[in-house]
């Protein structure tokens, strides 16, 4: 991120640059610096009305891109204790919002290793300071804490390269293969998975993927697009 907070934007695609900055420039888009990164140029705006500004230029003339949320547009993220796991999603987010929590966003958690829902709900707001107020939701007292960051790098589910999220990503969606394994041990299904997860998501296994899914026909790959 740069010294004005303004995270870059990186654009795929060095050979038409010059008329890329061109457009940019006719259309009043201002940038501190902009540097090549492998096939890809990182530019640098100095203001967000500059990045909105770069980011529909690039969506409007569908330019492969990624970048990462403003700073103003970050949600601020608490976990609620305290509620059944059964608590519908819909009550707790009517709840808060009548509360004056009015960009409230909730969904419920659910274990890494299992899938099942947990007894914790994700809300998501612009307005912390309002929800520190709050101490009860359905008539039960409950805390908020802030959510922990992962330690594990943040993947991409469009491109699936790491770094960043699908949010901030308009580069070409890459397939990922299915991958069937079966075991009848349990107890063995359960101590494999965490490595085979490990092993799926390695940036090593992620090349080996795309090289697979690059050897397939195009004409089969659109069928089971299609599919």
């Amino acid at each position: 991120m740069s010294g004005t907070g303004v995270p870059p934007i990186s654009i795929e695609g060095t050979a038409d640059w010059s008329s890329l900055s061109r457009m940019m420039n006719s259309k009043g888009i201002q940038f501190s610096k902009a540097r090549t990164a492998g096939n890809s140029v990182k530019v640098f705006t100095n203001t967000p009305a500059d990045y909105r500004q770069l980011v529909a230029l690039l969506e409007s003339i569908k330019r492969p891109f990624f970048t990462y949320q403003l700073k103003e547009d970050r949600m601020d993220q608490r976990v609620i204790r305290g509620l059944p796991r059964e608590m519908s999603v819909n009550d707790i987010k009517e709840d808060l919002v009548s509360q004056g929590i009015a960009d409230a966003e909730v969904q419920q958690m659910t274990s890494r290793t299992t899938k099942k829902p947990l007894p914790l709900f994700l809300v998501k707001t612009k307005m912390p300071e309002k929800l520190a107020e709050i101490q009860r939701l359905a008539m039960l007292t409950v805390s908020f804490e802030r959510k922990k960051k992962s330690s594990e790098p943040s993947q991409c589910y469009r491109c699936q390269r790491y770094g960043h999220t699908q949010r901030n990503c308009r580069l070409a969606e890459r397939l990922r293969p299915a991958v069937l394994v079966v075991l009848y041990d349990k107890k063995a299904v359960d101590n494999f998975m965490p490595i085979l997860t490990y092993l799926l998501l390695s940036p090593i296994a992620q090349s080996l993927q795309q090289k697979l899914i690059d050897s397939i026909p195009s004409k089969i790959r659109k069928m089971r697009l299609q599919n």
